[in-house]
């Protein structure tokens, strides 16, 4: 019987792990508001001291079976993904992932877009306007790299075109260095920058450390990939967590500093346009030398060709 019950808790089933959580919860709840009950008495610190034990115990088998119980849950999803004809692509075909959530991307900058532009007109602010038209110009990027791949979806795309797309998404980077440079000449002349309410500084925060994060991540990974429109859309994506980190900046020293740091904004200024720089000089040159490449491949074929 016993060791029925351990070979059980080893590898809990479905219900066992449901009833595991809830009174996880239910203990871990009931010993942290102890904490905030006012009675002193006897029976009530046992049955606290009896909670506090349980809730432990508990914790710990949560974390064992998590532990367990993850990569089994992983391994099934997974599994049940790539049966699906949809899903199965997706999980398969990195640059068709990348294009999709690029088309995510898109509608948030045009968010950020539209947003900056009604700030720009109440505000008369030439701050808002540069980060409009900055926004602005990462929607145009984007969406032509997202129309150009649904147009395409059903058929083989050109290599030119590939790699034109890797071309004019550097140059359209190179041109967003100007909007930049108005944005943090408004910075350091009036000190201006975005100003969150409360804790929502907090928030924007959080989600500038996991975008900065995840275009790190994902611009590795399309290094590893040989189509230019994936490597482009990356490369986009890094230079926009790079601006929303400056962004962030400023609005922390506008909270938590007297205005005197305002050198500090200008350094991270120079820093993100150097950034952008190097991208974009990356992707014209690289796209001049495939474009070269494909061009001699394809000369060479063609020579071969009349000589059989």
């Amino acid at each position: 019987m016993w060791k029925q019950i351990w070979e059980k808790l080893k590898n809990p089933g479905k219900g066992i792990l449901v009833i595991v959580y809830i009174l996880t919860v239910v203990f871990c709840a009931f010993t942290l508001g102890s904490l905030f009950i006012p009675i002193d008495k006897l029976w009530f610190d046992v049955i606290c001291y009896v909670s506090y034990g349980i809730a432990a115990l508990l914790l710990v088998y949560t974390v064992y079976t998590l532990i367990r119980v993850i990569p089994k849950m992983r391994k099934e999803i997974k599994e049940k993904l790539q049966a699906n004809r949809v899903t199965g692509e997706l999980m398969r075909n990195y640059g068709l992932r990348t294009v999709l959530t690029s088309a995510l991307s898109t509608v948030i900058t045009l968010a950020f877009a539209v947003y900056n532009g009604v700030l720009a007109v109440l505000n008369r602010s030439v701050w808002f306007a540069a980060l409009a038209s900055y926004y602005l110009l990462l929607l145009g990027i984007r969406a032509a790299i997202v129309l150009y791949h649904g147009r395409n979806i059903k058929k083989e795309r050109k290599v030119e075109s590939d790699i034109a797309k890797l071309r004019g998404s550097g140059i359209a980077l190179l041109a967003s260095i100007l909007i930049l440079s108005a944005a943090i000449f408004e910075i350091i002349d009036k000190g201006e920058s975005f100003k969150h309410a409360g804790l929502m500084i907090y928030v924007v925060a959080a989600y500038t450390t996991l975008k900065i994060t995840m275009s790190i991540v994902n611009f590795v990974r399309a290094k590893r990939q040989s189509d230019f429109t994936v490597d482009a859309i990356r490369n986009v994506n890094v230079a926009d967590a790079a601006v929303s980190l400056l962004a962030l900046q400023t609005s922390m020293l506008n909270t938590f500093s007297d205005g005197s740091m305002n050198y500090i904004n200008a350094i991270t200024g120079a820093g993100v346009c150097l950034i952008i720089l190097g991208l974009s000089l990356y992707m014209i040159i690289r796209a001049n030398v495939a474009e070269k490449a494909y061009r001699e491949n394809k000369k060479e074929e063609e020579e071969n060709g009349r000589t059989e």
